[in-house]
């Protein structure tokens, strides 16, 4: 019997198909860590103790805005194997048109391609997936330092993302954030590895 080649195992985005993820708004995000393994703390009497992996996440997580002028930080959790966060992406009133300029030149974004390749796969600056990826990087190099984390997978590959649409979904998610820790034993990311 000939060995059957294993299907190819394809990924299909859980992202809003269409939708541009730099259009100002906020949005909820959930991170997991790789296998939700317990990495940053544990709860401890409904209140997230933070060990120096998950205060090393508290860290880069909070310095996303000190290097993005285009984003605020609300409500945010670290949880024993995941963060919540809400992230708010302000208007890019840099570009204004309908074709992009490379700021640099003020040469449109089509020429510039045209003579220098841009990279096809990613997130495009500015977005909320380039934003992730940013704080993800961050946040490991931090672990990475500490003594015993060295080279551990810290993420899952993915991230949860919702767009909150009105005030009434800010004041659920916000308070869902806050309470994480005392419902930690409730919730669907519970484990107790």
């Amino acid at each position: 019997m000939m060995n059957q080649p294993s299907p190819k195992h394809h990924r299909h985005s859980i992202r809003l198909n269409g939708y541009d993820y730099r259009t100002p708004g906020a949005y909820f995000v959930t991170l997991c860590t790789d296998r939700r393994l317990h990495l940053f703390g544990e709860v401890e009497k409904e209140n997230m103790v933070l060990n120096q992996a998950g205060a090393a996440v508290w860290e880069a997580w909070r310095a996303l805005e000190k290097h993005n002028s285009l984003i605020e930080l609300a409500a945010c959790v670290v949880m024993p194997n995941h963060i919540h966060g809400i992230i708010i992406i302000h208007e890019h009133t840099a570009v204004s048109s309908d074709t992009p300029v490379n700021h640099r030149s003020e040469v449109p974004v089509n020429i510039i391609e045209n003579i220098f390749p841009v990279r096809s796969k990613g997130p495009a600056k500015g977005a909320l997936g380039a934003i992730i990826g940013q704080f993800k990087s961050q946040a490991t190099r931090r672990i990475w330092k500490l003594p015993g984390y060295s080279r551990i997978p810290v993420w899952q590959r993915n991230y949860y993302e919702h767009i909150i649409r009105n005030e009434n979904e800010w004041a659920q998610i916000t308070d869902y954030i806050h309470t994480n820790p005392a419902r930690w034993t409730e919730d669907q990311l519970y484990s107790n590895k």
